[in-house]
């Protein structure tokens, strides 16, 4: 990376724009944060694009996805999320806040998606390049308005995610990891899951098979079973006719403790503290 770059905010913009704009841009290096980040809800959009080091991104519905570098990690305002950093790896990353309804179109559109959020873009100094030279347009005397540096990052997003999306699994690793998922769904969160014998129906061993399923999706079958129950968990929060025992029974739960522990640990929320939040931010 080049002498010039170090930690700390490079860009900040005051200037507004009906289209939207840009507001902040900046790098961290070297970060070694042992302790776990809390939840967080950001009124903005933002990008964290990871050059060096691991994270663990989990966010409010339950999703839970690796990141490493060449990840480019998409945050939607009101949605909370935190990522937990590899504190044996130094980490190092690019991010960039916006903000207006251009990109409230784009998420409406479904050009971005909270359900989507890490994109793997790559080689990493390339791409860095494209999205800190759209940071640094307004440096000098010929300075660009917010117009038209969100226009250049409207089009360079738009062509990071079409560029990810074009990088995804081939069709029959797609049938494989359906098949795979489709008898994960069969199993209950608290059963003990036979995985030798789930394994076998797939034509693997139970240990090529976890690698193979964690290959796919960046964790692991039991992980993904938790999320999974976790995600429609989420969803049936939202109707407040529902529940709590009601849902941790659609969910696969032996009962409403371990449904709540489970989400607790996963979320940094109560079932109660989640569909609140929710239900006021509509």
């Amino acid at each position: 990376m080049a002498k010039r770059r170090k930690s700390g905010v490079f860009f900040r913009q005051t200037a507004t724009h009906p289209f939207g704009r840009l507001t902040l841009a900046g790098f961290h290096f070297n970060l070694r944060i042992k302790k776990p980040m809390p939840l967080r809800f950001w009124d903005t959009y933002a990008i964290v694009y990871v050059l060096t080091g691991r994270a663990r991104f989990r966010d409010v519905d339950g999703l839970d996805l690796p990141m490493t570098p060449g990840a480019l990690l998409l945050m939607f305002p009101g949605h909370g999320y935190h990522y937990d950093i590899d504190p044996d790896q130094p980490y190092s990353e690019f991010w960039l806040h916006f903000e207006g309804p251009v990109f409230d179109l784009m998420r409406d559109q479904g050009v971005i998606d909270p359900a989507v959020p890490i994109h793997h873009l790559e080689p990493v100094d390339a791409w860095l390049e494209r999205f800190e030279g759209v940071a640094r347009l307004r440096a000098g005397r010929r300075a660009e308005g917010p117009l038209q540096q969100t226009c250049r990052f409207v089009n360079l997003l738009a062509d990071a995610v079409s560029h990810s999306r074009k990088q995804k699994q081939t069709p029959p690793d797609n049938l494989w990891l359906a098949q795979a998922e489709a008898l994960l769904e069969k199993h209950p969160v608290d059963a003990n899951v036979d995985w030798t014998d789930l394994a076998m129906k797939m034509g693997l061993s139970a240990d090529r098979f976890r690698k193979k399923f964690k290959q796919f999706t960046g964790t692991s079958p039991a992980n993904y079973l938790v999320a999974r129950r976790l995600e429609k968990a989420c969803t049936l929060l939202q109707d407040r006719s529902l529940g709590l025992k009601e849902i941790a029974t659609r969910c696969g739960f032996c009962d409403v403790f371990h449904f709540s522990k489970r989400f607790k640990q996963r979320l940094q929320l109560t079932p109660t503290e989640y569909r609140n939040h929710k239900l006021r931010i509509r």
